[in-house]
């Protein structure tokens, strides 16, 4: 990765705040963040902060559902958007939001 960061590759990532829901929030951004620190990201860098969208016509919400899963209601996304953006803020990378339904197809 720092090879391509060296020659100009910038970074751009796609985060899908509140996958697995409530149950493994806490995991979900605890491992996001390690896994972004190995980056080595700069000011060039942006990451996008998407609030996860349960597929829809699949088997997700069944299997989710069968594993004890559940989802973030619409105020809870929002409040767990602000923590991601607040956790996020010490890394050097731009942080926006994205909203990952406007490129879903199905």
């Amino acid at each position: 990765m720092n090879a391509l960061k060296e020659v100009g590759f910038r970074l751009g990532v796609i985060l899908l705040v509140g996958a697995g829901g409530p149950a493994f929030a806490e995991e979900h951004l605890d491992g996001t963040l390690e896994a972004l620190r190995n980056l080595h990201l700069t000011s060039e860098d942006v990451i996008f902060l998407s609030p996860f969208m349960e597929p829809e016509d699949t088997d997700y919400e069944s299997q989710a559902r069968a594993a004890g899963l559940t989802t973030f209601s619409e105020p809870e996304t929002a409040r767990e958007l602000l923590r991601w953006q607040q956790a996020l803020a010490a890394l050097p990378a731009r942080i926006t939001l994205y909203s990952i339904k406007e490129h879903l197809y199905f």
